[in-house]
């Protein structure tokens, strides 16, 4: 697979994570947007006015020429309210971003815990705590942080675009020096997706890892300690450590390569627009505010530009972690059993046949919901209860020993109904 197409591909699923998360709050989102939006278009206006100021207030200044009070006013004015426009906007867009982020960061991860909650106890069994977490924590985290930049993006995009339209009007030719920008940062970000997808992938998944060792550690503290095995679980701990490190310093080493390009891109297209607009300026065929805000207009444009490209370099760690989570969101939820209102009073236990096995045990990798766990069916498992039969009656006491591993805890499972039976008839109460 090309470059372009890989590009491509991570552009889409990207396209389907930013429209899900609008989804969840629009109306912050939509307020971010226009505050993006109201200051493209103060920018666009700053350079135009700085054009006008440049060849009605300065050029004549140095001539000597004789220059009215109305206009020096007239410019600082325009100049001021500029300023104040896009002072505005930009307050309001960042507000807004931060509610979306916080907001949709919020509804996903009650969406996953709500998910957990009515996800059957096998499910859990399963995955590691840490895991589960990551998933609730970190994941959600990654999913929200490209739509969060989206009103930012969107807005310079639009900036972009009618800049583009003005240059174009202005001046031609340098708006053609200008525009081969363009390609340049396309191929650029189409290479970068490519290479920084495998990593941005592994290293969410070491997150999930590192969180279960540090909660099995947690959980068995006492155990790791009456056994001795405080230096077999550090060295467990480094180990996960480790390959998270080199995870992230991976990134971190792509993520530099593609920053330095980045940065000189724009660099060197205005070095070649200053030399063809002076050019310009010599023969006639544009003035030096025509220049000046030609060039102030190109300069400010590298901004959004490093922003979109610094947007979509977030945009595989954010699928990463949006795909982790659809994985439990999208786990399949099987009805419940039912339940009954039990007799009052003491009660009996009854069982005949009883029979469960666990299926793919171990099944669950860690990266949310791909290790099939709905539609329980241990046919193909080793059978951990194995037509077992009792009577319990009511008021009386059973005691079920056996060794480690036979059953014992599996059996109360299924007769809480923690687990699914594969076989046999229970009834408590007679019911």
């Amino acid at each position: 697979m090309s470059d372009t197409e890989s590009g491509g591909r991570m552009m889409r699923r990207g396209a389907r994570l930013v429209l899900a998360v609008i989804r969840l709050h629009p109306r912050p989102f939509a307020l971010a947007l226009l505050g993006s939006a109201a200051y493209g278009g103060a920018v666009v206006a700053s350079s135009y006015a700085l054009g006008e100021v440049v060849d009605r207030v300065v050029v004549p200044r140095f001539a000597h020429e004789e220059l009215s009070t109305a206009a020096m006013v007239a410019g600082a004015l325009a100049l001021l309210a500029v300023g104040v426009v896009k002072t505005a906007s930009t307050v309001l867009r960042r507000c807004m971003s931060a509610v979306v982020k916080a907001r949709s960061d919020a509804s996903l991860r009650e969406q996953v815990v709500t998910h957990y909650q009515a996800l059957p106890y096998l499910y859990h069994q399963r995955r590691p705590t840490g895991t589960l977490l990551a998933h609730a924590n970190a994941d959600t985290e990654a999913a929200v942080e490209v739509p969060s930049k989206i009103p930012l993006a969107g807005g310079l995009v639009l900036l972009f675009v009618t800049a583009g339209v003005w240059i174009f009007v202005t001046d031609p030719v340098l708006a053609a020096v200008g525009v081969l920008i363009v390609p340049a940062l396309v191929v650029l970000n189409a290479v970068y997706q490519r290479r920084i997808e495998p990593p941005s992938t592994l290293a969410q998944q070491r997150i999930g890892e590192l969180s279960a060792v540090a909660h099995e550690s947690f959980d068995g503290a006492f155990t790791v300690k009456v056994l001795g095995g405080e230096e077999t679980e550090r060295a467990r701990f480094e180990k996960v450590a480790q390959r998270l490190r080199e995870a992230k310093t991976e990134i971190a080493k792509r993520d530099a390569t593609f920053d330095v390009l980045l940065e000189s891109v724009p660099a060197l297209t205005v070095v070649a627009l200053v030399v063809a607009g002076a050019w310009r300026v010599n023969s006639g065929e544009i003035t030096v505010g025509t220049l000046v805000s030609f060039i102030n207009l190109f300069t400010l444009l590298t901004f959004p530009l490093r922003i979109i490209g610094y947007v979509l370099g977030d945009v595989p760690r954010s699928v990463a972690g949006y795909e982790r989570v659809r994985g439990v969101l999208d786990e399949p939820l099987h009805p419940s059993p039912g339940t009954r209102t039990l007799p009052a009073g003491p009660l009996s236990v009854e069982a005949e046949g009883l029979a469960f096995g666990h299926d793919g045990v171990g099944g669950g990798n860690g990266d949310g919901g791909d290790g099939g766990d709905g539609g329980h069916d241990g046919k193909d498992g080793p059978r951990i209860v194995d037509g077992v039969g009792f009577t319990v009656p009511p008021g009386s006491t059973l005691a079920v020993v056996g060794p480690t591993g036979s059953g014992k805890s599996t059996l109360l499972l299924l007769l809480a109904r923690l687990l699914p039976l594969d076989g046999g008839t229970l009834r408590i109460g007679g019911t």
